[in-house]
């Protein structure tokens, strides 16, 4: 419940950040000078969905590294105890099969979207544009 109510409001933080009424304390101006918040940076759509995915993989990763201590923990602490080495290695596997389909997943996705936008046909220019070729 805790880790929906977190992506939830992170998610709405992200999308819409008029949501979020707290002073910067400098930290835009800090970022402009860095070179991570410029003019170019894009706020699109994509950009956004990208941030959220990013942010949901880093959530995954630390549920399974979660996982597998807490399985490591109980192979540990069994004492010989088939019953809890057995739930042991379940956790285990079941965390490895996870992780194994979430970066399938990203990566079947990443690898489609990247030959779509590739293979896309060039953009026709537009009705004002004095480049474009004239009839």
């Amino acid at each position: 419940m805790v880790l929906v109510f977190s992506f939830t409001a992170l998610a709405s933080a992200t999308v819409s950040p008029t949501l979020v009424h707290a002073d910067s304390y400098g930290l835009d101006t800090t970022a402009r000078q860095s070179g991570l918040l410029n003019a170019n940076t894009p706020r699109d759509v994509p950009t956004i969905a990208g941030n959220i995915i990013g942010t949901a993989l880093s959530m995954i990763s630390v549920i399974f590294f979660v996982l597998m201590v807490y399985g490591g923990f109980l192979w540990m602490t069994a004492h010989g105890d088939e019953s809890q080495v057995k739930k042991a290695q379940e956790t285990i596997i079941a965390a490895v099969i996870g992780i194994i389909i979430i970066l399938a997943s990203y990566a079947i996705t990443n690898y489609v979207t990247t030959s779509v936008i590739s293979n896309a046909p060039p953009a026709p220019p537009a009705q004002n544009d004095p480049s474009a070729p004239q009839n």
